[in-house]
């Protein structure tokens, strides 16, 4: 799939749901606690049900290899950076390090991640 058509299927939604679910999943697993953070840090960006939108992400993610995710989240990430609000932009980034920090640990892969996202919603 190229980036145009996950981005076709999943929108802008299911992009940031597919970015915070990297982010939990960034250290090998996933743990409740970051679920919950997920989905505490997607509320604040819809008022919609964030259900399908999550269920898009993960489908994608299942079909992709990790070098692609990370390429269409760099792709992703460069979207936001020219169409979002700058309160915006720092909402997904704080979304973002409480994903990270939500199982007791910032590993170096959700660093890396998170200096990603920074590079480009910082610019």
């Amino acid at each position: 799939m190229t980036n145009q058509e996950i981005f076709s299927e999943i929108g802008e939604m299911g992009t940031l749901m597919l970015l915070f679910i990297e982010m939990a999943g960034a250290d090998g697993e996933v743990a409740e606690e970051e679920v919950n953070v997920i989905l505490g840090a997607g509320s604040c960006f819809t008022d919609n049900d964030l259900t399908p939108h999550i269920d898009a992400a993960v489908e994608v993610r299942k079909t992709l290899t990790m070098e692609d995710r990370i390429g269409y989240l760099a792709a992703g990430l460069s979207y936001f950076a020219g169409k979002l609000p700058e309160d915006t932009k720092k909402n997904i980034l704080v979304g973002l390090a409480q994903i990270a920090q939500a199982d007791g640990k910032i590993h170096d892969t959700e660093n890396s991640l998170f200096k990603m996202a920074s590079s480009y919603l910082n610019a």
